[in-house]
């Protein structure tokens, strides 16, 4: 076998390794509209909307995929299945995996109770020995985290119809959730009026772009986080947000 036969050999499989020509996979939330939801095989939601205004500012092939389940989602950011999850709190868990790119939107959480069993609520420890509950996966940020963990009772689901479910049947006492994905789905299964939300939302957190560590693309992120300031000063995503409700 001569020298340059290895060479070229070499060349294919250096080329064939490298992420030169190849897409760049985005995924995010299966189901929290309006930021993000799985429409089949897809990724669809404002968070979609910025990927393609960012994909067509940069020309930059890519393709949005449902990667699964939430926890599935980050699995696939962890093993370099995927290049970025759009749509992603930070704390610092997930910094160990994630290469965090600049927020585009905010998101307030906050508390839902039944309607007619609300109760008094100012401040987190208000919640003490109260019964809750949130969908699989979730995380609040760090210091709320911390929070349950060390002082609430609480639950967790799959689906935010589960935990809607357990409060109407006196189950738990109050579901803490993200408001716009919690409202969107109460609108499509007609329970808009069963519901009330408590006052103030218990964090309000922010939606990140964050790539993988190990994605071959992570030298976007500076280009990428002109575009994503750009969209989100000029208030183009808080018009998709707004579009999303009123439709």
């Amino acid at each position: 076998m001569t020298n340059s036969w290895l060479i070229t050999l070499w060349l294919i499989l250096l080329l064939s390794s490298s992420s030169y020509g190849s897409d760049l996979l985005v995924s995010g939330h299966p189901s929290y509209p309006p930021v993000s939801q799985a429409e089949g095989d897809l990724i669809t939601g404002v968070a979609a909307k910025v990927t393609k205004a960012i994909a067509d500012k940069l020309s930059i092939p890519y393709k949005l995929v449902s990667s699964g389940p939430w926890k599935r989602v980050h699995w696939a950011a962890q093993k370099g299945k995927i290049d970025i999850i759009a749509g992603v709190y930070l704390n610092e868990h997930r910094k160990a995996y994630l290469d965090y790119a600049e927020w585009f939107m905010t998101d307030p959480v906050v508390i839902f109770v039944k309607k007619g069993n609300t109760f008094p609520y100012r401040q987190w420890k208000d919640l003490i020995g109260k019964k809750g509950s949130t969908n699989l996966g979730e995380s609040f940020g760090e210091s709320f985290d911390l929070f349950i963990q060390k002082y609430l009772y609480m639950e967790w689901e799959h689906e935010s119809i589960a935990n809607f479910r357990k409060l109407a049947h006196d189950r738990i006492d109050y579901f803490l959730y993200g408001l716009y994905p919690a409202t969107a789905q109460l609108k499509v299964y007609g329970y808009e009026d069963d519901f009330e939300i408590l006052s103030p939302p218990v964090v309000e957190e922010k939606f990140y772009f964050a790539f993988s560590k190990r994605s071959k693309f992570r030298y976007l992120k500076p280009k990428m986080n002109a575009v994503i300031v750009e969209l989100r000063e000029s208030g183009i995503i808080q018009r998709w947000v707004d579009e999303f409700f009123r439709h």
